[in-house]
């Protein structure tokens, strides 16, 4: 499984946002390492675990920014709202001890960040760039 490699495509034009994003890809490939070098599941849970944590940061963070008016602020919203509950499916699976990363696990991970980035994420980047103008 390939890692997440950052583009420049991948920038919104909100420093702060694209600093945080950069750090959810950097943490989403070291749990895409961990997993490919079949690392214990423990150190795989405690970097899920700063995964869902950084995301909830981030993703509030971010929800400050549709304070102005932003008129896609309901969809993000739902888009934020569903990657917390499948983050938070997978960390009550590791609580129970009963979490089976697998590579359509990581995948979805990798798709919807990216996928998230380059259409909402960029939207806001739009909207903010052309508020400020």
């Amino acid at each position: 499984m390939n890692l997440i490699i950052w583009r420049d495509t991948y920038e919104t034009g909100i420093p702060e946002v694209d600093r945080q994003h950069r750090s959810l890809v950097d943490i989403t490939n070291e749990l895409i390492g961990a997993h490919q070098k079949q690392t214990g599941r423990f150190i795989i849970y405690g970097i899920l675990d700063r995964l869902v944590e950084y995301t909830k940061i981030h993703f509030s963070d971010e929800e400050k920014l549709f304070d102005t008016g932003y008129t896609g602020a309901v969809k993000h919203r739902q888009e934020h709202d569903y990657f917390i509950l499948e983050l938070d499916k997978l960390q009550q699976e590791a609580a129970r001890n009963n979490l089976l990363l697998t590579y359509k696990t990581l995948d979805f991970l990798k798709d919807w960040l990216i996928n998230h980035i380059l259409g909402t994420d960029k939207e806001l980047g739009t909207y903010i760039a052309n508020k400020g103008k």
